[in-house]
């Protein structure tokens, strides 16, 4: 799932905990008292000045309405974003910036004075912020853009805000010795983007990604068992779906990222490509998102529907929330979607695991039945949704293969010379397990996009899914 900075979002919040009126209190709320300037001027004041990011490695400057944040590791300290204070909704509680890359985000009230939640467009929940006296001591040096300051702010990066090196057992103060002398002064950028990439490359995760654009290089990972997936394979498959599995066009929402079909016996077919529909903003993909689920999960559909195969073999990731969003029109009862953390810099140190619910839609919802088709191309946002299924009831069966393992949230960081890296920085549990590497099983397993399967335009994960629905139901 990619998300702006790697910020998580909140999944909801509130005033003080004392029950006073906080001092980040909602438009909605604030719009009774903010007719008096210097109320205004008072409110605006209690954000000024430094704050800490719990985890992310990130440092905060407010003044009045405008914001500075700093990426900050042992080794760097580099200022990343700017933003200028913005009005949010009505409906939304706390004080926004809008960042220069066009990223909302949203402080609201935390634990005390000294202490704040924060989130930003697109993740699923909060982290905290702490009040400080200033920047790290980091942030007063300049770090040159040599091969060297590359090197090291790269590794310390990984090295405070990497979750998995132990998991995949990867050691991270042994690749340091390895790969840091190979580097010298005139190391060339071909040469240095060779050596950062070859020290990425064993961790074999999807969300690691490096990009050296002045000199035309980029580096992706997966893992070992996965070829990123063609046009020819994409295309091949749609048509199988298409013209074997559900027997005609799909109706589709959302630039065809949601896609629906009616099938025989009362089924349906929902396929999901994507969680981000290149809307103006995640504002926007809800709304996109809640027109299509509208149209797909009437009143009348969910009174004869006798099972759903929902299909996320094929997808490019996006936003949790979505995901959830989806998850909510599958069930009468809340439940715990999953659990988040993230990695502190020092070594295995976490922030305080906050959990995301799935809470049901108001509006009509389908609770029988349910098979979701996964793959090793189920990746990010689509394997959260994959692990926000796992705590519904009924149990939702999955058919297919391990989905990619590729789940947290990713932050983009940049380096001294310019070039940009990603990493990602939590761990999301569901019933006390975490998938990022091996992704989530499948609850039965079937080979999925085989070549020979393709060649044949056969889809054996479908037909087990129909098979499931139609003669062994799951309840």
């Amino acid at each position: 799932m990619l998300t702006a900075l790697g910020l998580l979002v909140s999944t909801g919040c509130g005033g003080a905990p004392d029950g006073s009126v906080s001092d980040l209190e909602g438009s909605s709320r604030a719009a009774d008292v903010m007719g008096a300037e210097g109320e205004l001027s008072e409110r605006k004041a209690r954000l000024d000045g430094f704050w800490r990011s719990d985890g992310y490695g990130f440092s905060m400057e407010i003044r009045g309405d405008a914001m500075q944040l700093w990426q900050v590791t042992e080794a760097s300290c580099a200022l990343s974003y700017t933003g200028r204070r913005y009005e949010l909704p009505p409906n939304e509680d706390g004080v926004g910036f809008l960042l220069d890359m066009g990223v909302e985000l949203t402080i609201r009230a935390g634990g005390s004075p000294n202490q704040r939640k924060m989130r930003t467009e697109g993740a699923i929940t909060d982290w905290g912020l702490e009040r400080v006296a200033s920047l790290p001591s980091s942030c007063n040096a300049v770090i040159p853009a040599d091969p060297f300051s590359v090197f090291d702010s790269l590794w310390a990066t990984y090295s405070e805000n990497y979750p998995f090196n132990a998991d995949k057992g990867v050691d991270w103060d042994k690749a340091r010795a390895e790969y840091r002398p190979q580097v010298h002064a005139d190391t060339s950028p071909a040469q240095l983007f060779d050596i950062l990439s070859s020290m990425i490359r064993p961790l074999h995760d999807m969300h690691t990604h490096l990009v050296a654009t002045d000199i035309g290089l980029g580096y992706d990972g997966w893992r070992p068992d996965t070829e990123p997936y063609t046009s020819a394979l994409l295309d091949r498959f749609n048509q199988i779906v298409e013209e074997r599995d559900v027997g005609g066009p799909l109706r589709t929402w959302a630039g065809g990222s949601v896609a629906f079909a009616d099938l025989p016996g009362h089924l349906g077919y929902l396929r999901i490509s994507a969680f981000d529909f290149d809307t103006q903003d995640a504002r926007g993909d809800a709304i996109e998102l809640d027109r299509a689920l509208d149209e797909i999960f009437t009143t009348e559909r969910v009174a004869s529907q006798r099972g759903i195969i929902i299909d996320v073999r094929v997808s490019v990731g996006g936003h949790s929330p979505l995901g959830v969003q989806v998850a909510s029109r599958l069930t009468r009862q809340p439940y715990v979607a999953y659990g988040v953390e993230a990695r502190r810099p020092e070594p295995g140190q976490y922030t305080d695991r906050e959990p995301a619910f799935v809470v049901p839609h108001r509006g009509p919802v389908y609770a029988g039945p349910v098979v979701l088709l996964t793959s090793r191309y189920t990746v990010s946002a689509h394997e959260t949704f994959t692990q926000a299924l796992l705590g519904r009831s009924p149990e939702v069966i999955r058919v297919g293969e391990n989905t990619q393992g590729a789940i947290s949230d990713h932050m983009y960081r940049s380096l001294p010379n310019g070039w940009i890296f990603s990493l990602p920085t939590q761990r999301f549990f569901t019933r006390g397990a975490a998938y990022d590497g091996p992704g989530v099983p499948p609850t039965v397993r079937v080979p999925v996009l085989t070549p020979e399967e393709l060649d044949r335009g056969e889809d054996a994960a479908f037909d087990r899914a129909v098979t499931l629905l139609t003669t062994h139901r799951p309840h």
